[in-house]
């Protein structure tokens, strides 16, 4: 395997665990009625460390990982978050952001998805259920402070994540005698 599907697995298993670990937290904390929703923590780190095939690739699955882990539209978030992707690629040019930099670009996106997630829920009438402007601005408000330390924990998990992989480059070159 070539270093950028190795960097390619690696984000997008970092991603399916952040998912899979909010959708624990969401199951302990929505009785209480509050709902994390982060889906704008995906696709910043494609944008650092792959080029933009591989970084479709990695965003289309866990979009769907996302929207059938939390019963949203099937394509829904995998097909935004692809095209915010690409509009990401496409205006900003260079990967040296700072970490507040990425920090906002988080929170916007993270924004960005839930307004369009809650007007396409009120458009539709769906039955995956209304999200209520009460709630909507809750969730979006909670939402906007948990992301601020899961968004430096999961960059660092990220390239921890890709540097672990990228040690096992030497695996891939026969052995001298």
């Amino acid at each position: 395997m070539k270093a950028q599907n190795r960097i390619l697995c690696s984000l997008t298993l970092s991603n399916l665990v952040l998912i899979g670990c909010i959708a624990l937290v969401n199951s302990f904390i929505n009785p209480y009625g509050f709902f994390i929703y982060l889906p704008g923590l995906l696709c910043v780190h494609q944008y650092h460390w792959i080029d933009p095939y591989r970084g479709l690739i990695s965003l289309l699955i866990c979009g769907f990982m996302w929207d059938h882990f939390f019963f949203h539209t099937f394509g829904f978030h995998a097909f935004l978050l692809s095209l915010l992707f690409l509009l990401i690629r496409q205006f900003l040019h260079s990967a040296k952001q700072t970490r507040q930099q990425i920090l906002y670009l988080h929170i916007g996106i993270n924004s960005s998805l839930a307004v369009a997630w809650f007007l396409t829920t009120h458009l539709m009438q769906t039955e995956f259920g209304i999200w209520k402007i009460g709630r909507f601005f809750s969730d979006l408000f909670l939402s906007s402070i948990i992301i601020i330390p899961i968004s430096f924990w999961h960059t660092q998990f990220s390239s921890k994540l890709i540097d672990l992989l990228a040690g096992l480059k030497n695996l891939d070159q026969p052995v001298s005698r």
